[in-house]
């Protein structure tokens, strides 16, 4: 049935399957997001002013996956990405080939945008290249 827990208060219902469930109200978010709101406030960028998800983007990157780091230099913010590009080159037949992109899969769709580049991937921070 239909129920209105109060806000803040701990609550407990029946499930479907007859089990009486126990649920309290938690703190959403975690001090990372702050500090990196801090932290782009504080350089005079607007996080409500960003693409949609780009926030949440930029913290998976910078918090949860280490592919960049966002420190302050020189009264700056600079966000620091390692990248490790590859050309993988052999002679066939005494005719040089290199490796490249053709066209790349991404967010459901093709897009050739890297068409005729080399071989590229972001590195996390704590990693070295020869693990790229």
């Amino acid at each position: 049935g239909a129920f209105a827990p109060r806000g803040g208060e701990p609550f407990s219902f029946q499930a479907e399957d007859g089990t009486l469930k126990h649920w309290m109200w938690a703190p959403v978010g975690d001090t990372k997001e702050d500090e990196l709101m801090n932290l782009l406030q504080s350089n005079g960028i607007d996080a409500s002013e960003l693409e949609p998800h780009a926030f949440a983007q930029l913290h998976d990157e910078v918090y949860t996956r280490f592919l960049s780091v966002l420190e302050q230099q020189r009264g700056e913010l600079v966000r620091t990405v390692g990248i490790i590009k590859v050309w993988l080159h052999v002679s066939i037949l005494n005719v040089d080939h290199v490796l490249t992109v053709k066209t790349k899969f991404r967010k459901g769709r093709y897009e050739s945008g890297d068409k005729d580049r080399p071989i590229s991937m972001r590195l996390r921070v704590d990693q070295d290249w020869e693990d790229g």
